[in-house]
């Protein structure tokens, strides 16, 4: 078994562009979002070709786990693999309803506009990092920013360059891309996360969270070819919320080194499997000893491929582990968005702003990540502190969104939260995206 190893963070972050990067902030026509993850996925494409692998194709549901927090980026200029509520890639590709194994690039620029008043200071640096500015709702990207993201990552020199052999692992057979702008008072950034995916198979769902004690099942079928090798689990203790200082005080990722137990295919062993037309099926059964400490863990599934052609991380996914009452609304989400037939190019995200009056106040943004479809869409909205509710339920509203198009919930449908933003509450929200036959 390889060990696991992700590149480096935030690559190019504070540059400052020319002449055509200030075009572009007076309003400069460049690439929509689709049109700007084609041409990232072009030149991706077109570097992966100079090294002789095959190229990858564009995943919607990986770009659009992957949205949200490139939007952040974008918003309070900073670059990490975390995000301010401590999740990390892995965390976030698997609550975006995906399972395959992913591994994330990060790129980012910014700077000032000398025509524009500087209402920041210049330091170089904004006064206030902790006020994100506005992410564009219909954000255009110069070709030349995208060139030089992708161009900084794949000139990288070994030994510090963990982009570019993401970018050309011949193991990637898809990719997401995530493209955010922001932009206020002269000051301007752009972020862009790669989320390279190895799809080789088709997985179970495995439940948001178990209780210490408890049990669940690792199940799915294999890429013709491949077979398993083992199923390992790792723990790590639960997400914290990070500052900006601190986000932007780390560099790269990977999967944590504490092992709770290795499950191996084979005669006898723990790991049951079978021949199927499509491929070999598996199966693993997980009794969670008492023993466990509450936490994160991440269930990684290993294939070997035939006559000795190595070893693939095929799926990688995280799970928590621990008390059931502290955790169960997390678990309910996670079912009722599996029963509402959540789609997976609809983004949503939840963040807490200030209404009118000041007082903090929980909202929703959904992006249609899906290029040619428009959805109809119904969404409730639950909020909690931990584990006991505050005016549940708290209700419901529909919108129409057409491809590209962002909601952003206006405070009269915001959900009013007393204890304040830095506090440990959670806003819940069941999303029902159907799409309208016949809308392009």
């Amino acid at each position: 078994m390889k060990p696991i190893f992700f590149c480096a963070a935030l690559v190019s972050w504070g540059f400052v562009l020319s002449a055509q990067g200030q075009c572009f902030l007076k309003g400069e026509a460049g690439l929509t979002l689709p049109q700007a993850r084609a041409y990232m996925l072009s030149l991706i494409n077109r570097d992966r070709q100079s090294a002789g692998v095959a190229p990858v194709t564009l995943d919607l549901a990986a770009s659009g786990a992957a949205q949200g927090h490139t939007d952040e980026m974008a918003a309070f200029d900073y670059g990490a693999h975390w995000g301010m509520d401590g999740k990390n890639p892995t965390e976030r590709y698997t609550e975006g309803g995906n399972a395959d194994s992913d591994a994330e690039n990060e790129s980012g620029s910014g700077g000032y506009m000398s025509e524009c008043d500087d209402s920041y200071g210049s330091s170089g640096v904004r006064q206030q990092e902790k006020v994100p500015m506005p992410v564009s709702k219909d954000p255009r990207f110069p070709r030349s920013v995208l060139d030089e993201m992708e161009g900084d990552m794949i000139r990288e020199q070994p030994p510090n360059d963990g982009h570019r052999l993401n970018i050309i692992n011949a193991d990637r057979t898809q990719v997401g891309i995530a493209l955010s702008s922001a932009e206020q008072g002269g000051h301007w950034t752009v972020a862009c996360t790669q989320e390279f995916v190895n799809h080789y198979g088709t997985y179970s769902p495995l439940p948001a969270a178990v209780p210490v004690g408890g049990a669940f099942d690792v199940q799915g079928t294999l890429s013709q070819g491949l077979s398993v090798q083992d199923v390992s689990l790792r723990f790590e203790d639960f997400p914290k919320p990070m500052t900006i200082e601190q986000l932007k005080a780390t560099n790269s990722y990977g999967t944590p080194d504490n092992k709770a137990g290795d499950y191996y295919a084979g005669d006898g062993r723990e790991v049951s499997v079978s021949s199927t037309p499509s491929g070999q099926a598996f199966s693993l059964h997980v009794a969670v000893p008492t023993t466990w400490k509450p936490g994160l863990y991440y269930v990684l599934i290993w294939a070997s491929r035939p006559n000795g052609g190595g070893d693939v991380l095929v799926s990688e996914r995280t799970i928590l582990i621990g008390n059931v009452q502290a955790t169960r609304w997390t678990a309910w989400m996670a079912d009722k968005e599996t029963a509402a037939g959540k789609v997976s190019s609809i983004h949503s995200r939840k963040g807490c702003t200030s209404g009118p009056s000041s007082k903090p106040t929980w909202a929703v943004q959904l992006r249609n990540d899906d290029e040619t479809q428009t959805y109809r869409i119904q969404f409730q909205l639950f909020p909690s502190n931990r584990n006991q509710p505050v005016n549940w339920p708290a209700g419901s509203t529909a919108i129409t969104l057409g491809p590209g198009q962002i909601y952003v919930s206006p405070v009269d449908v915001s959900i009013s939260n007393p204890l304040g933003c830095g506090t440990d509450a959670h806003l819940y929200y069941a999303l029902n995206a159907v799409a309208i036959a016949g809308a392009r």
